[in-house]
């Protein structure tokens, strides 16, 4: 055995990978439906999902064979051609997923996804100016609320935890408290271009809008003319019983988001970020049709393999009927273990 096979997996994080991460010392080598193996042979119930990102589990044999297909076929192509694989997966995500008319952009995280959210509104902003004329270019967000650890998803976040030591951060957001209308009345002005929410927070401690508080957002961003953005990276893909969360909230209600991003659970364990934006008239063009040729891109993203591999995801999860049984255990034993009921 070599002196690079003696050295432990432990050993070589700590000598070679950045300390980002507080890991726990378990080596994961082979991965089947919901369980783990290490490298010592030993088998771990994985209660994390990869972190709101194995949807299917670990080595689901359809996107095995997806992958193995695909990369036989074509990879890698530059976004400056049409592949079918990236359209059809924009078409399953704007007429099975949300069901409204719009667009999609891809990217390849989560993080990502969000920027291009920033982008849009900041565009936006542009073209439908403040009181005084001046461009519009503030977005509101929420307390306990994570948009990745980029530096706009960093601004974004209402959590000065993530904030903190990487100042100056990137000027235009206001963070306000979660489920309160009062403070959301108040705290939206003038220069207000876009609410960006969660309907469900993760990070912050699993916080659910309430179907007021939604509402209450929606019939804002409408009087006002700000956008609407749903950042579901983590409680979408039928994670909270609906493959749009915000839906899981309240069926009565008519939400009708501007812009959605996903990513984690959309490639079950494939990197892939998307963003839907709506088919929404905006002065003589359409919102879905703003961030054109040269205003934003993605080098990797909506590849002919994460594309394909997410359409399979999305397609298994529907097709499967996965929201009706996780919302089957979310009410019953294993709701209650996760709870600690």
């Amino acid at each position: 055995m070599s002196q690079e096979e003696q050295t432990s997996t432990v050993d070589l994080y700590s000598q070679y990978v950045a300390p980002t991460y507080g890991r726990f010392k378990i080596c994961p080598k082979r991965g089947e439906g919901v369980f783990l193996w290490d490298e010592n042979g030993s088998r771990y119930l994985d209660f994390s999902g990869g972190v709101a990102v194995n949807s299917l589990g670990h080595s689901h044999p359809d996107l095995i064979k997806v992958i193995s297909d695909q990369a036989r076929d074509l990879i890698h192509c530059s976004n400056l051609y049409q592949h079918r694989g990236q359209a059809e997966l924009a078409r399953l995500l704007t007429e099975e997923v949300v069901g409204i008319n719009g667009k999609c952009f891809f990217c390849n995280s989560g993080a990502e996804a969000n920027e291009g959210l920033i982008k849009l509104a900041r565009k936006f902003g542009e073209i439908s100016p403040s009181s005084t004329g001046d461009p519009r270019h503030e977005i509101v967000s929420f307390y306990g609320s994570f948009h990745g650890r980029t530096t706009g998803g960093m601004a974004a976040t209402g959590q000065e935890k993530i904030r903190s030591g990487f100042g100056p951060l990137m000027e235009g957001f206001k963070y306000l408290p979660f489920n309160d209308v009062d403070e959301l009345l108040n705290g939206v002005g003038d220069n207000t271009v876009a609410i960006l929410m969660e309907p469900v927070q993760g990070e912050g401690g699993i916080n659910v809008a309430t179907a007021e508080f939604l509402s209450a957002v929606q019939e804002l961003c409408q009087t006002r003319n700000i956008l609407l953005f749903f950042d579901e990276v983590q409680c979408g893909m039928g994670r909270c019983g609906d493959l749009c969360g915000w839906r899981m909230i309240s069926n009565d209600l008519e939400i009708k988001p501007d812009a959605i991003s996903w990513a984690k659970g959309l490639g079950g364990g494939f990197p892939i970020g998307a963003i839907w934006i709506a088919e929404k008239e905006v002065n003589d063009s359409k919102l879905s049709d703003l961030l054109g040729p040269g205003t934003h891109g993605s080098t990797f993203g909506g590849s002919p393999l994460a594309s394909s591999v997410a359409s399979t995801v999305v397609r298994k999860i529907i097709d499967e009927k996965n929201i009706d049984i996780s919302n089957v255990q979310g009410t019953g034993k294993a709701g209650r273990i996760l709870k600690g009921d």
